[in-house]
């Protein structure tokens, strides 16, 4: 309701509850991805926010090329969105990018059982990263233009190779892939339901995460 009635007080109260949820749905993870993934952090909310996102990321402060590719769980006007970030370089290049479209190319069949084993309600996004001002994209100086959306309801080849194509087109590529609780879904109302959801996602997400970087 806040990003519709944008009632500023509201604003803490969100955070706060996204946070604590957050949390609990850590709680829940799978020891792997909890030793993995130990920097959390809630976004930086700006004066009025279209939505309000919690990191689950690598220790930042070590040298790891993957330490941008995250999970994110998510919350907007119309959805609850869990999702993983591939981000960072361009297809030829030795970053998180390249080494996931050269590991796409090279291991075509296990990404592609690796995606239909995946629940037909997620999605995949590929979107456009540019500089908000300047030419150069930093931390901070970014945007992501949403290019195509995927389900996982029906994958085939050609899925696969249209993936490729994107990457390969596209200059910054960027990649989110996830599932949205629609506002309204009955789960919502449900506390202990809502975390096993979100334990499950990630857990789920964090199959293409071991593959870019196995």
């Amino acid at each position: 309701d806040y990003f519709i009635n944008r009632i500023d007080d509201y604003k803490p109260i969100v955070r706060n509850k996204l946070e604590k949820f957050s949390y609990k749905v850590i709680k829940a993870l799978s020891n792997e991805i909890k030793t993995i993934y130990t920097d959390r952090h809630i976004g930086i909310i700006p004066k009025k926010p279209e939505t309000i996102w919690f990191g689950i990321r690598k220790d930042q402060e070590i040298k790891d090329k993957f330490k941008h590719c995250n999970f994110t769980i998510e919350i907007d006007s119309e959805a609850l969105n869990f999702y993983t970030v591939i981000r960072d370089g361009k297809y030829n290049q030795n970053k998180p990018i390249g080494i996931f479209y050269k590991k796409i190319k090279n291991n075509f069949d296990e990404f592609l059982n690796t995606l239909k084993s995946i629940s037909g309600n997620y999605y995949f996004r590929i979107s456009k990263r540019i500089p908000r001002y300047g030419k150069k994209i930093m931390p901070g100086n970014e945007r992501w233009v949403l290019l195509s959306t995927l389900t996982l309801e029906f994958v085939t080849d050609e899925t696969i190779d249209y993936i490729l194509m994107l990457l390969k087109k596209v200059e910054f590529p960027g990649i989110h892939m996830g599932l949205s609780i629609k506002r309204g879904d009955e789960i919502l109302k449900n506390p202990e339901k809502l975390i096993k959801k979100g334990k499950d996602v990630i857990e789920e997400e964090y199959k293409v995460l071991k593959f870019l970087e196995s």
